[in-house]
């Protein structure tokens, strides 16, 4: 599956994924929701990894994916996954808690991705 990983502090996650078979392009940062989508439009990712605590805000760049292809699978990654008002946040944006990933490390944390986003 070709994805990409939108994500400031990337970690072993990408090579996790490509040992597993996808294909991951990393963006450390977005710019504006033109910027993002000629990116979207260049990778054509079936999912997209997405880490909240980023500059636009992850429920922001959510809603840009999703407005690029509603189809695309959107799972958020990130430290905050338990944190009140934060959680509360990505859950009212992509409606399920298991497109919630929390990071731990991520040769563990890439079978939790890979089952959300496949």
């Amino acid at each position: 599956m070709r994805i990409l990983l939108i994500d400031d502090e990337t970690n072993l996650l990408p090579e996790y994924l490509e040992d597993s078979g996808h294909t991951c392009e990393t963006l450390r940062w977005v710019r504006d929701e033109e910027w993002l989508r000629s990116q979207l439009d260049r990778v054509r990712p079936k999912a997209v990894i997405l880490d909240f605590a980023m500059k636009p805000p992850g429920s922001q760049q959510y809603e840009w994916i999703k407005k690029w292809d509603s189809a695309t699978r959107v799972v958020f990654y990130t430290n905050y996954a338990k944190a009140g008002p934060t959680h509360n946040e990505m859950l009212r944006v992509c409606g399920e808690e298991r497109f919630i990933v929390a990071k731990r490390e991520a040769a563990m944390d890439v079978l939790d991705i890979v089952a959300v986003i496949s």
